[in-house]
């Protein structure tokens, strides 16, 4: 539901103003600055996050596996299970890793963002009368979280009045250093609620001029997500829900049957071993005793017949 809700369409973009661009007058703070941003940013990992996942699929289904053996259902479900069991548990780390390289990587840089919301320029005089511009880091909570050492700096989003006051504030967003760090630091629990998300269309345009910014949006224009369809938490943040790669649940099937059928044997061998018995012994000393004395029947006469003609041919002619 997360991804295939109606905050990830293009409709939801547009209504956030990338048609037309917020007024003037707003701050960088303001959640119509950079709330299309951090849509298309939540729309862009649901896209690689789908790509992660289909192709880490399809890598399995073209696989191939060899088995020496017959197995029974009960072994086949358990090698099913812990295949499938390090298969989900790959799929993450692969998603993970890239998105973790890329957090660090504008971390470790300093990397200004269009919304300076993690460092801005002040332009400062010396002693020397010469101006000098200066990039400095942004700080929130109270001035206790400086972006030049944390990335998770945030405060909750919000839209202002052109005098810098708060117009409405948004249940669950977080503005911070980064947009992507924004958003994982955010839940979605406003999108949720039908009430929460109508007082969010009261100060929002719709399709129109921003300067005519306050538009009656019908509530269900854009539909709130169906929570008893997901088994996510309204206050899971993006980053747990990143960590599951957005998965909402597995739905897996398997059948031994389709299995056997796929992989039966042509031809099979099998060795029966057991231990000598009474009956056992006296059958195969019978055997043994047959063959020999069959094999004596025709050995011994052919041996004295034989021994004879040796004996006639040496034997000494009379005088």
């Amino acid at each position: 539901p997360v991804c295939s809700s109606d905050f990830v369409s293009s409709n939801w973009l547009i209504y956030l103003g990338t048609q037309y661009g917020p007024p003037d007058w707003t701050s960088n703070q303001d959640f119509r600055q950079w709330g299309a941003a951090y849509f298309r940013t939540r729309q862009t990992l649901c896209s690689v996050a789908k790509a992660t996942v289909t192709g880490i699929l399809e890598n399995f289904f073209s696989s191939i596996s060899v088995i020496n053996r017959i197995i029974s259902q009960d072994e086949f479900n358990r090698q099913m299970n812990v295949t499938l069991d390090h298969l989900k548990g790959s799929m993450p780390e692969t998603f993970i890793q890239a998105l973790t390289l890329i957090r660090i990587t504008g971390q470790s840089n300093g990397l200004m963002n269009v919304f300076s919301s993690n460092w801005y320029f002040y332009l400062s005089e010396n002693q020397s009368s010469m101006d000098i511009l200066e990039s400095r880091p942004v700080h929130y909570n109270n001035s206790t979280c400086s972006c030049a050492t944390s990335r998770q700096c945030s405060s909750p989003a919000a839209l202002f009045y052109d005098n810098s006051t708060i117009l409405h504030v948004i249940d669950g967003l977080q503005f911070g250093c980064t947009i992507l760090e924004s958003l994982l630091l955010s839940s979605l629990e406003c999108f949720y609620s039908a009430t929460c998300l109508q007082a969010l269309f009261d100060v929002m345009p719709l399709g129109s001029s921003w300067f005519n910014w306050q538009y009656d949006v019908p509530l269900n224009y854009f539909l709130p997500i169906n929570l008893s369809t997901s088994n996510f938490g309204i206050n899971d943040t993006i980053e747990m829900i990143v960590n599951r790669v957005f998965i909402d649940s597995w739905n897996i099937n398997f059948s031994y049957e389709l299995f056997h059928e796929a992989c039966a044997s042509r031809q099979c061998s099998f060795t029966y071993n057991y231990r000598f018995d009474l009956l056992a012994v006296l059958t195969t000393f019978l055997s043994v005793f047959g063959s020999l004395a069959l094999a004596l029947n025709y050995l011994v006469p052919w041996s004295i017949t034989l021994m004879n003609k040796i004996l006639n041919r040496c034997r000494v002619a009379p005088h």
